[in-house]
């Protein structure tokens, strides 16, 4: 996966429009951001930071648990 290089106020911008039925060339023509960067944004459909490789087996993660298990380990 590449980096992301969108800002989080940009990704807002497209998921908003993308919601409301815009077409992706559209979305893109208004930004004035390439189509194939709002097609990534759409299919990924969340937000994320800027420069930031979020690699696939992360999201099969639970984090929530993984963390408070971590954080008992230490006290």
């Amino acid at each position: 996966m590449a980096a992301v290089k969108v800002s989080i106020a940009m990704q807002k911008q497209i998921l908003e429009l993308h919601s409301k039925g815009i077409k992706s060339r559209q979305i893109a023509k208004i930004l004035k951001v390439g189509r194939n960067t709002i097609r990534r944004v759409i299919k990924r459909g969340e937000l994320t930071a800027p420069g930031a490789i979020e690699p696939d087996w992360s999201k099969s993660i639970d984090w929530e648990r993984f963390g408070s298990k971590f954080l008992a380990a230490f006290n």
